[in-house]
Formats: structure tokens, sequence, C-alpha cells
């Protein structure tokens, strides 16, 4: 599927962590999307260099909690299993202002399905028993200095579904996560 890029909805919190050349904890903040003019300004050293961590699960309530945020080695969010979005870049500081162009990359999969009847076929889809999605991981955990997942045991129960649409030919599913680091051949 292609990727799509599209801003984060207004209200959605961030965190940002800030690393020294050394990989120790600088500072960080959270931040709403669509708010930031009301956060506080972070003062960094021009002409060091610094690295930027970025992380999100798409929420208008929380983010991500960070484990041993304190050195960039040994930083990691731990066993999630909701969204996660992570960016991460280092950069040497000018005077004045500095972009970082943050580009937040979800790190599972979100899978939409939608059955239709064939228009050869007469009726409408009237039930669906139990649908899940197979095969997941029941969580994940991401290293903040190079992006690695670490995946925690299948989900033997798989990911369920629900559908919307009952007694029509069409029925479609909200989003679901899928935590996988690569298949083909997943089953529903």
């Amino acid at each position: 599927a292609a990727t799509v890029q599209q801003p984060l909805a207004n209200g959605t919190k961030y965190e940002l962590l800030v690393y020294n050349n050394v990989g120790n904890l600088v500072t960080r903040q959270t931040y709403t999307y669509g708010q930031e003019s009301t956060a506080a300004a972070i003062n960094l050293n021009a002409g060091q260099s610094y690295t930027f961590v970025v992380i999100s699960s798409n929420s208008s309530s929380t983010t991500p909690a960070v484990v041993n945020a304190n050195l960039l080695s040994t930083a990691i969010v731990a066993n999630i299993n909701t969204a996660l979005l992570y960016f991460k870049s280092t950069l040497t500081l000018n005077e004045g202002n500095n972009n970082l162009n943050v580009i937040l990359k979800h790190q599972y999969s979100e899978i939409k399905t939608t059955l239709r009847m064939d228009a050869n076929t007469t009726g409408n889809i009237t039930a669906v028993n139990a649908p899940v999605f197979k095969t997941t991981h029941s969580s994940a955990s991401l290293k903040l200095s190079d992006g690695v997942l670490t995946y925690n045991g299948i989900n033997p129960a798989g990911q369920p579904l629900s559908f919307i649409g009952l007694g029509t030919r069409v029925l479609t599913s909200p989003a679901i996560l899928v935590i996988h680091p690569a298949t083909n051949s997943g089953v529903l």
C-alpha cells in the first residue's frame, strides 16, 4: 500500500527528547499539536550537535512512556501495544531558529478491511462470526537510539475486528493495528 503523509490531528500529544553529542538527555518536553506556540522555548547552544527524538501514540491524552530516558543508548519505549510514531534526527544548531522538519513514522501497520459481495451474488451480509486478523504480536519495544523494534510474543488470539454495515452488501471495519515486522501471509 502507498504511504500517505498527513498532519497530526489537532490536540495530539507528542514528546520531544533532546540528547547531547555523547547521548545524555538535555531536556524533554511534551507538546500538543496545534498549540506549540504556547509551549516554553527550549534553549540549546548554537554550534553544538544534538539528537532529537520525537515519539507519539497518536493520542490526545498521553505519550508513550520512555524507560531509561537519561541515556539515548538505553532509552526505550517498552511493551507498547497502541499506535507508535517515531522520529529521530541529529542536527548541529545554527544561531537563531532551527527547523527539525519532523515527520513521524508509524511503527505498526494499520489495516482497514472491506468485505464486498460479488455483483452476481444475491442477498446481503447478515453475520460475521468473531473475525480476527492473525498473525500479530501482542506488543513491541522501540529503542530510541536507532529505531529498532523488538517484537514481543505472538498474540495467539489475533487482533479482533468489528464490522459496520451488517444487512448490506458491503461491510467495513475500523482500522486495527497489526504489530508485526513484515508479513505477506496475514489471515482473516
